[in-house]
């Protein structure tokens, strides 16, 4: 039987909506998932944790709102922390193959004239020697 409120036994059609659009939407996500799966076996890197990343968004496609709420934000919790932790892993691999890039990227964005007024700013922080303000 169908609850308006969609407490007891039954579920109601809002939650039913609800439940079928975050399948559709972790279906979408997993298979985002599956192709950076695809990418990171493709260049040899390790894709245990994403394996398994990918498993428990699987077990929460499958999940409905009327299951054990705990539960569903226990594993909804699991796979964001897991999927940052991902992120995290890949952005140091990145980083330790090819250096700072990203750092060395941002250095050069700085316009000339306030990177030539910061080395002036520190020259003169290295000439000061009465502990005043430097001047300019």
């Amino acid at each position: 039987a169908i609850n308006p409120g969609g407490g007891g036994q039954g579920m109601s059609q809002s939650g039913a909506a609800s439940d079928r659009q975050r399948s559709r939407e972790l279906a979408e996500r997993r298979s985002d998932g599956e192709e950076l799966r695809r990418d990171l076996a493709r260049q040899g890197m390790d894709v245990g944790d994403v394996d398994r990343l990918l498993e428990q968004m699987r077990q929460l496609e499958r999940m409905r709102s009327s299951d054990d709420p705990d539960e569903l934000r226990r594993l909804q919790t699991a796979v964001v922390e897991g999927w940052k932790l991902v992120e995290f892993r890949l952005l140091r691999a990145v980083v330790a193959r090819e250096g700072d890039a990203p750092l060395e990227r941002r250095l050069e964005a700085i316009s000339p004239e306030y990177r030539e007024s910061i080395e002036r700013y520190y020259r003169a922080l290295a000439g000061r020697r009465d502990g005043g303000s430097p001047e300019l």
